[in-house]
Formats: structure tokens, C-alpha cells, sequence
């Protein structure tokens, strides 16, 4: 956290260690429908819809979608507005960064 010139600022930064980003929205959206359909308990789809209702835009934007959005990056995102909104800063940062990449290409390891 930072106070400057524009108010207060919130940055959380998720750190990668050659690892992948786990799987898109949508993965976790079918898992738990299934779940739901053989009535194992779960609050996936509720928290999943609730990120969705309040995180994404309206589709036909051309902006990615629950497909294409990995569902580790966008509870990172909601932590980041979480923490601003709690302690009142109008800004909030989410960084990714990539370390330890082991000998293996950028390219790569961003692809995942």
C-alpha cells in the first residue's frame, strides 16, 4: 500500500515459479455444474458467478471471457479490489511476475 498524489494505492502481486496459471473459468464453471448435477456440495458456481457479475464486462465487448480468463488471475484481481476497497485507496494494481524460469524459453512459459 501507497499513499501518493492520487490517494492510496493497493498492489498485490502474484508471483510465479515455473508453474502454470491453473485452469480457465470456465473449467471450474463445468466442474462444478457437474458437481451440482450429481449433488455434491459446492460454492464454486456461486463464487464463479459472483467474480463474473462484478469483475467482467458484458459480452459482445470483444473483451475475453470466462473461456479465455485463467480463474487464478481473476480471484487475484478480486483480492486487489478487496484489499482497496477495504482500506479505502481508489487505485488497485494487480502485477503477475515470472521467476525462476529454469533454463526454459520466455515465450514459453508465458503461454501458459
Amino acid at each position: 500500500m501507497s499513499d501518493g498524489l492520487l490517494g492510496r494505492t493497493v498492489i498485490c502481486v502474484e508471483a510465479k515459479a515455473d508453474e502454470p496459471f491453473g485452469e480457465y473459468a470456465f473449467a471450474i464453471h463445468d466442474a462444478a455444474v457437474k458437481k451440482i448435477k450429481q449433488r455434491i456440495p459446492t460454492n464454486a458456481l456461486n463464487r464463479l458467478l459472483h467474480l463474473e457479475e462484478n469483475l467482467l464486462p458484458e459480452t459482445g465487448l470483444g473483451l475475453p471471457g470466462l473461456a479465455e480468463i485463467r480463474y487464478q488471475l481473476l480471484t487475484g484481481t478480486a483480492a486487489a479490489i478487496a484489499l482497496a476497497k477495504m482500506k479505502q485507496a481508489p487505485i488497485a494494481v494487480f502485477v503477475v511476475t515470472q521467476v525462476g524460469h529454469r533454463g526454459r524459453n520466455e515465450a514459453l512459459a508465458w503461454k501458459e
